[in-house]
């Protein structure tokens, strides 16, 4: 397995995706298995995850938000409250899958969790097996159920 940072700190977030991702591609030498994505709220989300699916269009990628800024193994990256990164992984043995799951109305976090939870492991091509690791992203509030 090998695993690389990138960041940027660009105003739009196609330009910021775009930095980041050839970063990384870089650093692992090809395209990634898996992305870890996070952006500061200045990013619109919408025009990174589409930055990312037209780079990426197979890679799983799971993300959230960060406060004002990112931290990788160059520094911290912020600038007047935008910071984008991105945490790529390339594992040609690994299976990846995942999975959005909203809590509203009568579903409540333990059940949006395992539906979540089954069709990521579906999506990995793994159903019914117990993972290795689970990332998991949460708003604010609700961190701890």
């Amino acid at each position: 397995m090998k695993v690389a940072a990138g960041w940027s700190v660009l105003p739009g977030g196609e330009e910021a995706a775009q930095e980041a991702y050839r970063q990384v591609a870089q650093r692992l030498g090809g395209s990634p298995s898996f992305l870890l994505v996070h952006a500061s709220p200045a990013y619109d989300t919408s025009a990174v995850i589409r930055e990312l699916r037209s780079l990426a269009p197979d890679v799983p990628l799971h993300g959230g938000t960060t406060c004002t800024g990112v931290l990788t193994v160059d520094g911290y990256h912020s600038v007047d409250g935008r910071g984008l990164g991105i945490l790529g992984f390339s594992d040609a043995g690994g299976s990846y899958g995942v999975c959005l799951e909203e809590v509203a109305g009568d579903v409540t976090v333990a059940v949006a969790a395992k539906a979540a939870l089954d069709q990521a492991l579906e999506a990995a091509g793994r159903p019914g097996e117990l993972p290795t690791v689970v990332l998991l992203s949460s708003y604010p509030g609700e961190e701890e159920h």
